[in-house]
């Protein structure tokens, strides 16, 4: 019997079939069985191309149902849903749309008059079809492979599918078919996926996108237990090799560094609990916002903790090897709606650093506090507090209060700490620190005090004062960052200009030597970037009673004196004995014109007791090289340098007349001679211009007040200064 319509027909075996036309079959009744064979119909949108149904035993209707269908990803989940399967899963599968192309396979086993007894099996193949949960915003792409499934659930082996454009692999379990009988739905994936990609699913995490890079291999595994309110859970994992992060210390990473990421997540997001562990680096627990409740988490450093969940913020704690502390406080300035979740910090770390320099071990702290954050540092190298306060922070500023802060040198090569920074955006700034050291030099106690202006920053006080310096500063920093500049006047008295000179990278130049300097000047860059040889402006100095080393070929190189104790060794009559541990000086005079890394001057004088001299020409600070004439004239008296030290008396007299029984008529009639200076600062070239002889200058006997610095009466006394 050929049956032209089997509507009737399949309405009667099972709701997998929809009442349509069209469809072609043949009847075939055997006695009290049926046989059903068709081979052309659809079933919910679904185009079959065969199909056959079989009753045994009419009496005792058992139906056994076989089809074979293809169709749209959306008709064959409209079939899947009419099926006991839709029935049971019907929660798991709100949401979920399929698109592309598919072909189903399954066979139906009714018991009518027993129900409980239906089974069904089949696989559906995937051709190129899109996968969507709405409910955990998930979308796969291109996905192909086999799904299985029974009235009891079904499942996804390693699909093949997309991710944001990436290969991966996507399995998924539901119902019998999920290897933990606790669970009613479990799923995996697995890609390589860029880290901007994943942070794009945490919206907390947002602020840090731009600061981390690459691409990792992911694996992310979500479970369901059964019931409205079971638990569920995602777990990510990952060892993120392939990703960087420019965040500062500790959280800096390079792409070759792996770092063991493991997540565990409540879901649904909103109020779930958070467990992050990064390898041994740190531990997070806590819950995820909801429209009702702030974050909340604490982070343990180096270790765990078992305290309980803060009400809000983060709580961070813990131990680390480098704390970037400049960095983060940059880090928190440009990503506003973080500050808010910190809620305090209790960090130890074996080196804390501030704009690149190392402060050493030190502890930090944070609290926040009715009107911002108070910020404490405690080590051998900072020790002292600091207010940042959150609201009219331009017009309160920052205020610090330092016991000690030893700020390490750097090379001059390396960026100043406020380097990129935009003037006009700097706080006011209220700094005192009661021992205030930079590299080896010590200037004591030492205020800072700021405010902004329309263009940039004015700094009215700048002041330092210890036993060696004296300094006081003001000027102006404007601009925009990369094209900044300063502009200041600043006033040095030293009682040691040695010890001063040390602070501004010039070490053993000068032992001794009372200063004054004045600089009016300015610099590109940030005040903290001052340096000679970026300063444009002028310098006048004035140095009374020092001495310069000879130990060193490059020891007299200060401010354009080069090896100065050199010098009387070129001199027609060679006093060479009498230098041996130096040159002595009465006074240096001079002012200093400074442009483009170099230093010029016409009239820098220096008076000795052995010698006077004018210095004329340029040094190259940045080129470290020479471009001057100096004129000698030497003048022997009843006060000799000998060794080093003054001597004066009849000391001086014996060997006035020691030296007048050798160079008989001649000591009192020198050489005044002209000699131009060039070359590197390790290796100068002198050459001698001009020679005359002149009148012997007999200088004016000295007090004992008027010694040069570091030199004492008795005769000895260089031998036992050595070079200083």
């Amino acid at each position: 019997m050929v049956v032209e319509d089997t509507s009737r027909v399949c309405a009667s075996i099972s709701d997998t079939c929809d009442r349509s036309s069209g469809v072609r079959a043949s009847a075939d009744f055997v006695n009290t069985s049926l046989h059903v064979e068709a081979d052309a119909g659809q079933v919910k949108g679904n185009h079959f191309s065969h199909a056959s149904a079989e009753i045994v035993d009419l009496g005792e209707a058992v139906v056994d149902l076989d089809m074979d269908a293809q169709g749209a990803g959306r008709d064959l989940l409209t079939l899947l849903k009419a099926t006991p399967i839709g029935q049971r899963f019907g929660t798991q599968l709100l949401g979920v749309d399929i698109g592309g192309q598919g072909k189903v396979d399954f066979h139906l086993h009714v018991p009518v008059k027993h129900t409980e007894d239906l089974a069904l099996t089949g696989t559906v193949a995937l051709s190129d079809a899109d996968l969507a949960d709405a409910k955990y915003a998930l979308r796969l792409n291109h996905a192909n492979g086999k799904v299985r499934f029974s009235q009891a659930g079904f499942s996804a082996d390693d699909l093949a599918v997309t991710m944001h454009e990436q290969p991966a692999t996507f399995g998924l379990a539901v119902g019998a078919f999920a290897a933990n009988p606790k669970h009613v739905v479990e799923a995996s994936l697995n890609a390589n996926l860029p880290a901007s990609k994943v942070l794009a699913y945490v919206p907390a995490l947002a602020g840090y996108a731009d600061h981390i890079g690459g691409s990792a291999n992911w694996s992310a595994a979500f479970n369901a237990d059964a019931g409205e309110a079971a638990t569920q859970q995602l777990l990510v994992s990952s060892d993120l090799r392939g990703i960087t992060s420019d965040l500062p210390a500790p959280l800096a990473k390079d792409a070759a560094t792996a770092l063991p990421l493991q997540l565990t997540l409540g879901m649904p997001v909103a109020g779930g609990a958070i467990d992050l562990r990064l390898g041994d680096l740190l531990r997070l627990r806590g819950r995820m916002a909801t429209p009702a409740s702030p974050f909340a988490a604490r982070v343990t450093f180096g270790g765990d903790s078992q305290e309980a969940t803060p009400k809000n913020g983060f709580v961070i704690a813990g131990k680390v090897g480098v704390l970037d502390l400049s960095g983060w406080m940059d880090f928190a300035s440009g990503n506003s709606g973080d500050g808010g979740l910190l809620n305090s910090v209790d960090l130890q770390a074996d080196a804390l650093t501030a704009y690149t320099r190392d402060f050493g071990a030190a502890r930090f702290t944070l609290a926040r506090v009715a009107d911002g954050l108070d910020l404490g540092f405690s080590g051998a190298q900072v020790d002292g507090t600091m207010h940042l306060p959150l609201a009219d922070l331009r017009a309160h500023g920052v205020t610090a209060q330092f016991a000690r802060l030893y700020w390490p040198e750097v090379p001059e090569s390396q960026s100043s700490a406020m380097s990129g920074e935009n003037p006009a955006s700097v706080p006011p700034l209220h700094i005192r620190i009661a021992d205030f050291r930079l590299g080896k030099e010590t200037f004591g106690e030492t205020s800072v005090e700021t405010y902004p202006t329309a263009t940039g920053s004015h700094f009215e006080q700048v002041s330092a004062h210890s036993k060696n310096i004296e300094l006081r500063a003001r000027g102006d920093w404007t601009g925009r960052p990369g094209s900044d500049r300063s502009v200041f006047s600043i006033e040095m008295t030293a009682h040691d200009v040695g010890r001063m000179l040390d602070a501004f990278g010039y070490p053993n130049v000068i032992v001794g030597g009372q200063t004054v300097a004045h600089i009016e000047g300015s610099w590109a860059g940030a005040p903290s970037a001052f340096a000679l040889a970026r300063l444009d402006g002028t310098l006048k100095v004035s140095m009374k009673n020092g001495r310069i080393p000879d130990a060193d070929p490059g020891a007299g190189r200060v401010l354009g004196l080069f090896n100065l104790a050199a010098i009387p060794r070129r001199l027609a009559f060679d006093f060479g004995d009498l230098f041996r541990t130096g040159f002595s000086f009465d006074s240096i005079e001079g002012l200093f014109t400074l442009k483009d890394g170099s230093a010029h001057t016409s009239n820098l004088e220096v008076r000795s007791p052995t010698a006077d001299m004018r210095l004329t020409g340029s040094m190259g600070l940045k080129t470290k090289d020479w471009d001057q004439n100096i004129e000698v004239t030497p003048h022997v008296g009843g006060t000799l340098a000998l060794g080093g030290a003054l001597i004066g008396g009849p000391v001086g007299a014996a060997a006035g007349v020691l030296l007048q029984g050798v160079f008989k008529n001649q000591i009192n009639s020198v050489a005044r001679a002209q000699y131009k200076v060039t070359g590197s600062w390790d290796n100068p070239k002198v050459t001698v211009l001009a020679k005359e002889t002149v009148k012997a200058k007999k200088p004016a006997p000295k007090t004992e007040t008027d010694q040069p610095a570091g030199s004492t009466p008795p005769a000895d006394a260089g031998a036992k200064r050595g070079t200083g």
